[in-house]
């Protein structure tokens, strides 16, 4: 498991303990590396202690907050195991679907098992509209659309060692693997209530990482420029 937080300290240990039960029921053996992106709250201290009762828990803390993605990206480096499980801290991506991601990966058939938003629960307006901006640019600048993905999902180590040797600098999770073109396929579930707090995604944050999301997946620079010669 990775689990890259950002001001968690109300929900974390709730999270974490209803990930490590699941977690016992559906394998054998199993890690949880989680990724403290630079909290300005007590969220270090929170995992830091859990982690001192659960050995299968590494705590690793990046030293500033430097965007959800690079967190990612540090959390799939340090992870080990036959398949990493992507999630975030909040409990808006259920754990009670973890059995449900292991055991279709362990079919053989598939490289890949994407959790998609069948709803998107009881999100405020302003959640709503932020993420409905999101993808509208990437769609009308990229041609992508990634409408109900999310970054909930199953990776198989093949999938994470052709990951690392990309080494992007500016990463876009979401929209690189699904590029990759890896065997996949998809689990529907409905976004539950945050467990404390509110998002850390602001309009702006969530432009910026558009952006970031169009120069990696867009060819129209590239034909634009053609033309113009």
């Amino acid at each position: 498991m990775v689990i890259p937080v950002y001001c968690e300290e109300k929900g974390i240990e709730l999270t974490l303990r209803e990930v490590e039960k699941h977690l016992r029921m559906a394998a054998s053996s199993w890690e949880i590396v989680v990724v403290d992106d630079g909290s300005s709250d007590g969220s270090w201290n929170r995992i830091t202690s859990h982690a001192q009762q659960v050995p299968q828990l590494r705590a690793l803390r990046l030293s500033r907050n430097f965007g959800k993605e690079a967190a990612v990206s540090a959390g799939l480096e340090a992870a080990q195991g036959q398949a990493v499980i992507l999630m975030d801290g909040d409990m808006q991506h259920p754990p009670a679907l973890l059995p449900t991601l292991i055991e279709t990966w362990r079919t053989g058939e598939f490289d890949i098992v994407e959790a998609v938003k069948s709803s998107r629960g009881d999100e405020s307006r302003l959640s709503a509209l932020r993420a409905k901006l999101f993808y509208t640019i990437l769609r009308t600048f990229s041609g992508h659309d990634l409408s109900g993905a999310s970054d909930y999902k199953l990776l198989d180590q093949r999938v994470i060692a052709a990951y690392r040797t990309m080494q992007e600098r500016n990463v876009f999770f979401r929209g690189m693997v699904s590029w990759m073109g890896f065997r996949t396929t998809r689990v529907p579930f409905h976004v539950e209530p945050r467990v404390a707090g509110d998002s850390g995604w602001s309009v702006f944050g969530l432009i910026r990482l558009a952006v970031v999301a169009v120069t990696s997946f867009s060819t129209a620079p590239c034909t634009s420029s053609r033309s113009s010669a």
